[in-house]
């Protein structure tokens, strides 16, 4: 097991028309791992790499990097 490096526990995102544009997601990333992310258009894709980017707030859930908790919604 390598070392974590994302961290994203029960995210939920609403979207600008009030809606989850993505809900209860978590997942982690290690070291090495690849990530892919796929889903139909308007699926939440890019909003999710947003809210890991810090550019979308969080409705709910919690995003860590390295260890860092860097974004916290309760």
């Amino acid at each position: 097991m390598g070392k974590k490096i994302l961290e994203c526990k029960n995210i939920t995102i609403q979207s600008n028309s009030n809606h989850a544009a993505a809900q209860n997601v978590s997942f982690d990333v290690e070291r090495g791992d690849c990530l892919l992310i796929v889903g139909r258009n308007g699926s939440g894709k890019s909003t999710l790499l947003k809210v890991i980017l810090g550019l979308v707030p969080l409705k709910e859930g919690s995003v860590a990097i390295c260890d860092e908790l860097y974004k916290k919604c309760i």
